[in-house]
């Protein structure tokens, strides 16, 4: 290869490999620091085309654009960790991202420049996630972190442009319907759990009176106070999040007033009167909030056992390798009763899509895409008075439980 002629602000170097002469093409320049820098490129026309954006950026004062992105992922995640997930997630939020950050990110995106991470990078991110067996929802939630990362490295100066939004993420739609559980199927329940432990059996009965029909979350019903439980409605304003009381909502939400059934009411009286609540949290665990393996316990040792004596759930025993034995739990978690209020208020017709929504704690759309099968097969049916529903299936349970004890 011929020697180049010489170009005006453009160093030429001569190199060789395997024998072989070839020219690279070295432009040196002051950055927005003061400090002298340089780029090398294997054309010309590159370097040609790079001193003509100096001067644009020199003209524009927007000569700091040439250092973004030269900073790695795994040093943007410091600072990410210090001065945004530390002080604006919370820590159930703060563990998922730690586990997805060790188990995906770092060792496949960590080392490399945020410059380096392209529309085709991450593609190749997908990809190899995709072959280690990773679902949609876990790509999503690994594309969902970086797309904050690269957030904050826009607001401070580290990158340009959050490259995250510019590819499309593999959906992840709903792939079992909504099924909530009946009146009649809550009811067997709450009475499972009177006839498992008919001490704490109060409280949990209570509980799930609460989850079912005001359709607060579980971090929302155990963190109820008693202040919170009015004549016609009852207010969530907070939360509990791995054993700490937090403001707001799942969501970030404003509090919001759900609607308080008589039976509910009722349900919520006797207890307190039973176990001498009168002040404080609602549903306390020594004398605070439930910590996250209290919670868990409860899944395990009270709710799911209810399900199973009440027929909604199962638990399969398999065998394993050495003897062992795994119990799997099949049936509805705690968290599926509040799809039972949403069914009810549905059915009953006498609030609109936006007020059962807000009631929800959730939005119109959220609403109208999780519900979207309810609602087309409760159209045409005749309506029903929700609390009326409960009461009858109440009656009808009590009537039998009367006749079993006979």
């Amino acid at each position: 290869m011929n020697k180049p002629k010489p170009i005006p602000g453009v160093e030429i170097r001569e190199r060789r490999r395997h024998g072989e002469t070839y020219y690279r093409f070295r432009v040196r320049f002051t950055n927005a620091a003061g400090r002298r820098d340089e780029e090398t490129f294997d054309t010309p026309e590159e370097a040609l085309d790079f001193k003509a954006q100096l001067r644009l950026m020199k003209r524009r004062g927007n000569l700091s654009e040439l250092d973004a992105g030269q900073q790695t992922l795994e040093e943007l995640m410091v600072d990410f960790w210090r001065l945004y997930a530390k002080r604006r997630l919370a820590e159930v939020t703060r563990r998922k991202y730690r586990g997805t950050w060790n188990k995906y990110i770092h060792p496949l995106l960590g080392p490399m420049q945020l410059r380096q991470i392209t529309p085709m990078a991450l593609s190749e991110f997908i990809a190899e996630m995709e072959d280690a067996g990773a679902s949609a929802g876990t790509i999503r939630a690994a594309l969902g972190m970086l797309q904050s990362m690269f957030a904050r490295a826009v607001e401070w100066g580290r990158a340009s442009i959050n490259v995250v939004k510019q590819i499309s993420k593999p959906s992840a739609p709903r792939l079992r319907a909504i099924v909530p559980l009946t009146p009649e199927s809550i009811e067997r329940v709450r009475i499972a759990m009177l006839e498992l432990d008919p001490v704490r059996g109060v409280r949990d009965a209570a509980l799930v009176s609460v989850l079912a029909y005001t359709g607060a979350r579980p971090e929302e019903a155990v963190a109820l106070d008693c202040r919170h439980i009015g004549e016609n409605t009852v207010l969530v304003e907070q939360k509990v999040c791995l054993g700490v009381l937090m403001r707001g909502q799942k969501t970030n939400r404003p509090p919001r007033s759900a609607r308080l059934f008589a039976v509910v009411r009722c349900d919520v009286r006797s207890y307190q009167m039973a176990c001498g609540v009168r002040e404080g949290l609602l549903f306390p665990f020594e004398g605070g909030p439930w910590t996250d393996s209290y919670y868990r316990n409860w899944r395990v040792r009270v709710w799911q056992p209810a399900c199973v004596a009440a027929g909604v759930g199962r638990i399969e025993v398999t065998k394993k390798p050495g003897g062992k034995t795994k119990r799997t739990y099949r049936g509805p978690r705690p968290y599926d009763l509040r799809h039972s209020l949403a069914s009810l208020l549905i059915h009953e017709g006498e609030m609109s899509v936006v007020e059962i929504a807000n009631s929800l704690g959730h939005s119109t759309e959220t609403l109208l895409r999780v519900y979207a099968h309810v609602i087309a097969e409760l159209s045409n049916k005749p309506r029903l008075n929700a609390e009326a529903v409960i009461a009858e299936a109440r009656l009808k349970l009590s009537g039998e439980t009367v006749g079993r004890a006979a």
